[in-house]
């Protein structure tokens, strides 16, 4: 693999390097495509709600977030002395 025949022309590092690039370009492409046409992938159960199979629900029915409280003033008792 690593031998070189006669006849074989050398391939300078910059063309390598250029069509390393192309290739990873062409992949991201693909990926890219591909999950403009399939929709975002979910975790979990399938949300309800008027979206068609497959595809995630924007703005609809979720049962997530946070339960703490943020806020200023430091009114909160932590059980301390």
């Amino acid at each position: 693999m690593c031998s070189r025949e006669e006849g074989d022309v050398p391939v300078s590092p910059a063309a390598k390097l250029c069509g390393f690039l192309f290739l990873l370009a062409v992949i991201f492409i693909g990926a890219y495509a591909a999950g403009a046409h399939l929709g975002p992938v979910t975790v979990g159960s399938p949300s309800s709600g008027t979206s068609s199979p497959g595809r995630a629900n924007p703005g609809g029915g979720g049962t997530g977030g946070s339960t703490g409280g943020g806020g200023t003033g430091g009114s909160m008792n932590m059980g301390g002395p």
